[in-house]
């Protein structure tokens, strides 16, 4: 089945790639991209009215998305990574376009996924077998071939050169690095209350009687040192 659904894709990437730009459909284009820096981070940018071209120029933005790498298990937005590397965060961008496409735009009209890895385009075609990074490789496999077969075969992969003249990859790119940084716009309510928050520092009134004397102890032994400390100059310069 994987080989046969690989031929598949690889047909259709070539025959859109083969019409002049003039004649692709009009489709939802993503353009999708991921980091590595710090943890890691994904981006993927949505256009309405594209082509797939090397600019899309007539193209109308529609929605940014971003976010962290996630490797907790139990988290919502689990997809099975198992690292922050940048490949991981190449297909976490990708399988996030392809949840976009099934939870949220929900349409069956031409799509268009457009990453700068040529990695996870490979991953999503099943045109590569993996050694790494394969619970995340399978889900990607498997929401590329659920979701082609969804939209009568209407859903194509184009690769775009990194950091060339795509202002929309150049966009994904920037929605990956706010991602890395721990910042948060994701697909769907699997990203609803995720990453936590961090917890809040309450206030002395919010706290017993015994917090609040730690913590008065604290600050006045630091006062305390702080006293002892400028004395000591004084003496040393007197």
């Amino acid at each position: 089945l994987r080989v046969v659904q690989a031929s598949v894709s690889g047909v259709a990437e070539r025959g859109l790639r083969s019409k002049h730009e003039s004649e692709r459909p009009t489709s939802r284009v993503l353009s999708v991209d991921g980091s590595g820096e710090a943890d890691g981070g994904w981006g993927v940018v949505v256009v309405h009215g594209g082509r797939g071209t090397q600019t899309d120029t007539t193209a109308r933005h529609h929605a940014t998305f971003y976010g962290p790498i996630t490797l907790q298990t139990t988290a919502p937005p689990f997809l099975g990574a198992e690292r922050g590397t940048n490949n991981v965060a190449e297909l976490t961008a990708f399988a996030e376009a392809l949840v976009y496409l099934r939870d949220i735009e929900g349409s069956t009209a031409p799509a268009i996924i457009r990453p700068d890895s040529t990695y996870a385009r490979d991953v999503a075609l099943g045109t590569v077998t993996v050694s790494a990074n394969c619970t995340l490789a399978r889900q990607v496999r498997q929401l590329w071939i659920h979701e082609e077969a969804r939209r009568g075969g209407q859903l194509w992969t184009l690769h775009v050169k990194a950091h060339s003249s795509n202002k929309w990859n150049a966009a994904a790119d920037r929605a990956a690095a706010r991602g890395a940084r721990g910042e948060a716009r994701g697909v769907g309510a699997r990203w609803a209350d995720w990453p936590p928050l961090p917890p809040r520092n309450l206030r002395a009134h919010e706290v017993s009687e015994s917090e609040r004397v730690i913590r008065a102890s604290h600050a006045f032994g630091v006062l305390a040192i702080l006293s002892l400390l400028a004395f000591a100059w004084r003496r040393q310069t007197d």
